[in-house]
């Protein structure tokens, strides 16, 4: 999915998609109160950011700026671990351009020597957007926390989403820390994730509560430990032609173990085979839930055999 062009246009398509998705989190039909601009390589951080032309070098330096209802565009490798801003929410951040990838294209990148057990980028306010580019983190933590303790410092990540976006190998790719609620999900890959507990999306606590109705789409899943650990509730993996591609998981593929029905997981291609669509093999779901899918030998419709 090509989410923007070399020009920084958006494809039609896909902005529509974002501005729909950016309007139902961020409210009053999708206004943007400021873009700021970071540029890596170019820009310099006593700048304004407000352009091109006048682009910031760091995120942090964006972070330090923004208000809610902002967008951040940027181009290069930021290469920084942050926490995002209190009291700052339905922010947009956006990579330019093409596909994300790793020559040349946005990414975000562990520094040189990162600081252990903290993840790239934390997020602790609702409604965040992040689209069109690469996320590795490094071999301990996540590439996106997701924390909700519904406290002063931590209130609660939820409505986060995800577009077009690509995670390459480190510890986590999305970690769910508290129960975030109605995160989105669309388009993205995920590869390489490893480690023991690790994965591209992973519950590491419930203290606020279940995960509640995420929905995963068009996402290929690859090489990674763990493809899906979460004890979701409500959540929509898959679904009416925008099911997802898991292959080549080393322990779970999909992992609904706590979770509560319904889940609908439907519509979704797995390269196992029925005889081996079970938690044994890998995948569990929860009494109640919806599944139908695309193994490689069969449809099959109903809760991977116990």
């Amino acid at each position: 999915m090509e989410l923007i062009t070399q020009d920084g246009a958006f494809d039609a398509t896909v902005r529509r998609q974002i501005n729909d998705n950016f309007s139902e989190v961020a409210g009053g039909g999708g206004q943007v109160n400021n873009t700021y601009y970071v540029d890596t390589v170019n820009g310099y951080d006593y700048q304004d950011g407000r352009s091109w032309g006048g682009a910031l070098k760091t995120m942090a330096a964006a972070f330090a700026k923004i208000v809610s209802n902002d967008r951040i565009q940027f181009k290069g490798q930021v290469k920084e671990q942050l926490v995002a801003p209190l009291g700052v929410s339905n922010v947009c951040i956006y990579g330019l351009p093409t596909l994300p990838h790793h020559d040349g294209a946005s990414a975000w990148l562990p520094p040189a020597s990162p600081t252990a057990t903290t993840p790239l980028l934390q997020l602790r306010e609702q409604g965040w957007i992040l689209a069109n580019f690469l996320m590795q983190p490094h071999t301990d933590d996540a590439a996106v926390k997701l924390s909700r303790r519904e406290s002063a410092t931590l209130p609660d990540a939820s409505h986060a989403q995800f577009l077009g976006m690509r995670f390459a190998g480190g510890f986590i790719h999305i970690e769910d820390d508290g129960g975030s609620f109605n995160v989105k999900v669309d388009g993205c890959t995920f590869m390489l994730a490893a480690g023991v507990g690790g994965g591209a999306i992973v519950s590491t606590s419930t203290t606020i509560a279940n995960p509640y109705k995420w929905v995963i789409t068009n996402s290929i899943f690859q090489s990674n430990v763990n493809h899906i650990v979460m004890p979701f509730n409500k959540a929509v993996i898959g679904y009416r032609g925008k099911g997802n591609v898991f292959v080549q998981a080393t322990t779970a593929v999909i992992n609904l173990t706590g979770g509560e029905a319904p889940n609908v997981v439907n519509d979704n291609v797995f390269n196992i085979a029925a005889a081996d669509f079970d938690p044994a093999g890998g995948v569990t779901g929860v009494t109640g839930d919806a599944w139908s899918n695309t193994l490689t030998d069969a449809i099959e419709t109903g809760l991977p055999a116990n």
